[in-house]
């Protein structure tokens, strides 16, 4: 197969093979460029075999491709099952079933034919993988000869062949390839003829071996050094120059169930070629893996186990890859396995999305969340994702704010209920590391972090490790083909929904909220006002909220009355452009609030707190004259969130002319603004209105304080100055008793 990669968009162009079973389920057999020879088992079903050309622009394009299809030889035999008669019963000796070959449940039988031709019992599922030695029981005339290949092939790989009882039953050989290469060989006969003969075969580090009975290493009739031992994966068998073949090997192929938390088995069949069914609990819902899987060779089940997780779950997740100089000569086999991962999940909206971001020193964002609404078509588009820069030096916090700041948002498909994962993937240590950004991410409980590191140094190990906030969501692999061995543990973290119930913060009184917000560094302001919106809930009972931009002026994003769910007005912060201007001044935000969002027709609730929010970087502005106006008339306050160390005393002011500074709050940059959201969030939900119990001493009225509202009130007097009062407003309740 010869198939273009061009400098920059590895694997764009590729070739893949699916195998479509009966039940139309599709299961890649092989998905890649470049120049290789390769082999490929299937089953006997259909195949779909695609060539994809992403880059039409490409002077050099195309593919050459050279394809062979070699069907494994029918055999006469069947499978093995044991009976059992009615009416004779017969005792059986175990000397008589290995003399005379009479078939067990637990054999496996074959029978080759006088023709010269190699079988494959991989259609028995029968490897040598896993093995170093197989025992068998076979009866022929001469000339049984046994091949073990690196891959499931007489053509190509490498090759060990045992000669046996060849030459009429006189001589013995092992080879180092099929028909050549003779490394030892044993003269004398090895065949009864007549009944079933106990042979073995290994190969154990340096030495391949043959002898007869039962047990491998006993009774050796040949030895072979072989300094460089090949891989041995496959078996092959045949017969011929006069004699067929029967073989009995031990069935020991049957496949063992995987299967995850709220999984059952429908259909139990784990026999070679065999199909079982599972499902999911009442409750839960299939999120990745197969609810069929059949049992191939190797014992290795087919697909991926099934995962479920509650029904009412749905994760978004972010595939964050790095795509760098080191990552370049595994990206397209990466890419690939990462394909194949994202297809195996449950995509749907009502399940999970997925999305792709890449990184080296800059970073991609390559597909969004509402890009693909079907597994197939995210696997293939992530297969095609090129390597565009190929940098020596990688970013990974900035990946890490990308896939925070800038991609989940709602216009990317991101929804407001889903659990937002974000699943790291790296090869190489980042200076600038993200340990810091991950913690900030982690912050919101709806936010969750994985990694898998791929032949990891120990420094990137420790950061992966700290970004993933806890071992067990942290993985290794050794290659990208690895990945493939991790699957069902990675779909057990990532397409799983955590064990957490969040409940949306509630408030006991009506607050109208406006949040009075520079027009400069949107990226990081307006992710910690989408953030508070997870917890906020708006209702005409509750919390109401509005927003004004201000720069040299001032205007109204949106009014108290303009939205009525969490999710619309973090919609509306999101779309807001980030352009960067160069004043600041608060107090035009705020007469915007006063004057056209605290008001009756846009939504202002006459017994409702009004709570203006400032959000200011450290720049000179000086807002305390129109604050203290807006603090000395009605249930006005001003909350004051500022970002920087110049110019504190304006802001403190603007909340509080005597000295009360705890609604002023201050971080040191931008960035870090997600770090005060929980102290943010609990001051502008609380509630300003306190109740206080003051015991009224008994007469002929019953009188009885309640509901007493207390408050730090600067009033202003005849000469312009302001005096600190604390207010205390008492509302009695009288009840006169009758005389």
């Amino acid at each position: 197969m010869d198939i273009h990669e061009a400098l920059g968009f590895r694997c764009d162009d590729y070739l893949k093979i699916q195998e479509i079973n009966p039940s139309g389920r599709k299961f890649t057999l092989f998905k890649q460029c470049g120049q290789l020879k390769t082999t490929r088992i299937a089953r006997g079903n259909r195949l779909l075999i695609t060539l994809t050309s992403n880059h039409d622009k490409l002077t050099s394009k195309g593919f050459q491709l050279t394809l062979k299809v070699l069907k494994v030889g029918t055999t006469l035999t069947t499978r093995t099952t044991s009976t059992q008669s009615t009416t004779t019963k017969t005792k059986t000796t175990a000397s008589t079933v290995k003399t005379t070959g009479k078939n067990t449940s637990s054999e496996i039988s074959r029978t080759t034919p006088d023709d010269q031709v190699y079988y494959s019992l991989t259609t028995d599922c029968f490897v040598a993988t896993g093995r170093t030695s197989v025992a068998f029981r076979a009866r022929a005339n001469n000339d049984l000869h046994i091949a073990l290949g690196s891959v499931d092939s007489v053509t190509s790989g490498t090759h060990y062949e045992f000669i046996i009882g060849g030459w009429a039953n006189t001589r013995s050989e092992i080879r180092f390839q099929i028909d050549s290469g003779t490394c030892v060989s044993y003269s004398g006969s090895v065949f009864s003829q007549t009944y079933f003969d106990e042979f073995w075969i290994s190969w154990i580090g340096n030495y391949i071996r043959f002898g007869t009975g039962s047990n491998p290493g006993s009774n050796v009739l040949m030895s072979c050094y072989h300094s460089t031992p090949y891989a041995v994966n496959f078996i092959w068998i045949k017969t011929g120059w006069g004699s067929s073949g029967e073989w009995r090997f031990s069935n020991d192929v049957a496949c063992k169930h995987v299967t995850n938390s709220y999984v059952s088995i429908t259909t139990d069949d784990t026999s070679c070629n065999g199909t079982s069914s599972y499902t999911c609990n009442s409750g839960y819902k299939k999120v990745a893996g197969n609810t069929q899987r059949t049992c191939g060779f190797g014992g290795i089940l087919s697909g991926y186990p099934l995962v479920c997780s509650v029904s009412t779950c749905k994760i978004d997740i972010v595939l964050i890859v790095e795509a760098s100089a080191y990552t370049s000569s595994i990206h397209s086999a990466l890419m690939a396995a990462i394909g194949d991962l994202a297809g195996s999940l449950q995509i749907s909206t009502s399940n999970i999305l997925a999305g792709v971001i890449t990184y080296d020193d800059i970073v991609d964002l390559n597909i969004d969340l509402n890009d693909y609404y079907s597994a197939s078509s995210l696997d293939s588009s992530i297969t095609s994702i090129p390597i565009s820069n190929a940098a020596s030096t990688v970013n990974l916090a900035e990946a890490l704010r990308v896939g925070f700041y800038d991609f989940f948002t709602l216009s990317k498909g991101n929804r407001f209920t889903a659990f937002r994962h974000f699943v790291v993937i790296a090869k190489t240590y980042s200076s600038q590391t993200g340990a810091t950004v991950a913690d900030q991410i982690r912050m919101n409980l709806r936010n969750q972090l994985f990694t898998v590191g791929i032949s990891p140094s120990a420094s990137l190990i420790t950061d992966l490790k700290a970004i993933a906030g806890d071992d067990s969501r942290h993985f290794e692999v050794s290659s990208p083909d690895d990945l493939y061995t991790k699957f069902n543990n990675i779909f057990q973290k990532i397409a799983v929904c955590p064990d957490i119930t969040i409940e949306p913060m509630t408030v006991e009184c009506e607050l109208d909220i406006v949040f009075i917000v520079e027009r400069y560094n949107l990226r990081y302001t307006k992710r910690f006002l989408a953030e508070l919106m997870d917890n906020i809930t708006i209702s005409s009972t509750g919390i109401k909220v509005g927003m004004v931009l201000f720069d040299s002026g001032a205007s109204t994003v949106f009014r108290l009355n303009s939205h009525t769910s969490s999710e619309s007005v973090r919609d509306d912060i999101e779309k807001i452009s980030e352009t960067n201007h160069t004043d600041h001044l608060v107090d035009k935000g705020l007469i915007e609030a006063r004057d056209n969002v605290f008001t009756a027709a846009r939504g202002d609730r006459t017994d409702a707190s009004n709570y203006y929010v400032i959000i200011v970087g450290p720049f000179e502005s000086y807002p305390e004259a129109v604050a203290k106006d807006i603090r000395s008339s009605g249930s006005n306050y001003i909350f004051s969130i500022h970002i920087g160390n110049q110019y504190q005393t304006e802001y403190q002011k603007a909340v509080d002319t005597c000295g009360d500074y705890t609604k002023y709050t201050n971080v040191d940059s931008y960035e870090n603004l997600i770090n005060i959201k929980n102290d943010i969030l609990q001051k502008i939900t609380s509630c300003e209105s306190v109740n206080i119990s003051i015991p009224v001493e008994s007469g002929t009225n019953n009188t009885r304080a309640e509901d007493v509202e207390s408050g730090t009130n600067n009033t202003r007097a005849e000469d312009g100055t302001y005096h600190c009062q604390y207010q205390i407003i008492i509302k009695w309740s009288i009840s006169l008793l009758g005389l």
